[in-house]
């Protein structure tokens, strides 16, 4: 007679029935939805995407119980693919308030940060303050008259550019911007004018962020140092829907303000929040549907949640259809503003 396993081995591999998430129907049901990105050609076949869907579902609901308690144990699991097949099932059956708020109360990092996303719009996670103070109005247009030669070198076209466009955008731009940008202060859609230590040395410094005539390609960010008068960033916006108050968060737990500069772009929209900091020689960048920071309840440290549908593919419609679920790719940043910790959460249906 030969056994499978051994009745009191140590170190045994469960089965199936000692361990849901492993239950070999909801083993296949995931991993075929999690690929269908890499074997969907868009053929003359309906999308697979609403079966796929309705699979992985099924084989939760079939789990039960037992398979939401295992999938509660699993949320820090280091492997991604029993990972992935635990925050799904738990979007499906559901946690109560209770149990998050005992989550939120783990040691255990990915736990917590699990909890604070588990439903739309994050509502038990905080969210970090602003330290700027804004500049009056006044104050900010003659910030931007002091610095207008700088503004109009770092925003006009040369000659060379201007090729590269046709010929209907080319005479607009001489008749009509060129003259805006060589008076940027005379000429502003948008303008935020905030003051804050960006630079460490105590002394507030200006961040301002602007947009000259109504062509989306001519908004600009420009630090500058509240001692010394230097530019201390400098930094071309193109191609966004509009500029918004830069937010400067301190991101990393370095005691200075990072200034997060935010852009949308794209249909559906692509939201990118670029992240500069006084000792980065560039902005770190932070691309997906969603961009949000939050605050860990137990440290206060500050998380940023890139959010997409988990398993998007193709055209809109199409992604929706066979949308699971949100996907949050979750960063933390250490002093200097580089990468510190990072992994992948998936949880309920975010409002697209």
């Amino acid at each position: 007679m030969t056994t499978l396993f051994a009745a009191s081995g140590c170190g045994a591999p469960a089965n199936a029935h000692e361990d849901p998430l492993a239950e070999l129907r909801l083993v296949a049901a995931v991993d075929t939805l999690a690929a269908l990105s890499e074997t969907y050609e868009g053929a003359h076949e309906p999308h697979p995407g609403p079966a796929a869907v309705r699979a992985v579902e099924e084989a939760i609901r079939a789990g039960g119980d037992a398979l939401r308690e295992a999938a509660l144990a699993a949320l820090d699991e280091p492997d991604d693919r029993r990972r992935l097949r635990a925050h799904l099932a738990l979007q499906t059956l559901g946690a109560s308030d209770d149990e998050l708020r005992t989550l939120l109360a783990s040691p255990q990092a990915a736990r917590r940060i699990w909890a604070l996303l588990a439903n739309e719009d994050f509502p038990m996670a905080g969210r970090p303050v602003d330290r700027s103070t804004a500049v009056p109005d006044e104050a900010a247009r003659a910030f931007v008259r002091r610095h207008a030669e700088l503004i109009t070198r770092m925003l006009a076209h040369s000659d060379r550019d201007l090729r590269g466009f046709n010929e209907e955008y080319r005479d607009r731009y001489e008749k009509l911007i060129r003259g805006q940008l060589e008076r940027p202060h005379e000429h502003l859609e948008e303008l935020f004018v905030r003051r804050v230590d960006f630079s460490g040395d105590e002394v507030a410094d200006f961040v301002c962020v602007g947009r000259v005539s109504d062509d989306r390609r001519f908004g600009f960010l420009m630090i500058v140092d509240g001692r010394s008068g230097d530019v201390l960033v400098k930094h071309p916006i193109g191609e966004t829907y509009g500029v918004v108050a830069p937010r400067c968060l301190d991101v990393d737990g370095d005691g200075c303000a990072e200034v997060l500069l935010d852009r949308w772009l794209g249909n559906p929209s692509t939201h990118r929040v670029h992240v500069f900091d006084f000792e980065a020689a560039a902005p770190i960048v932070f691309i997906d549907r969603f961009v949000e920071q939050i605050v860990d309840p137990l440290d206060g440290a500050v998380w940023f949640v890139e959010t997409s549908p988990f398993n998007e593919f193709g055209g809109t419609a199409v992604m929706l259809a066979a949308t699971y679920g949100a996907e949050h790719v979750v960063t933390r940043l250490a002093p200097g503003c580089v990468e510190a910790a990072k992994w992948t959460a998936y949880t309920d249906v975010t409002a697209w």
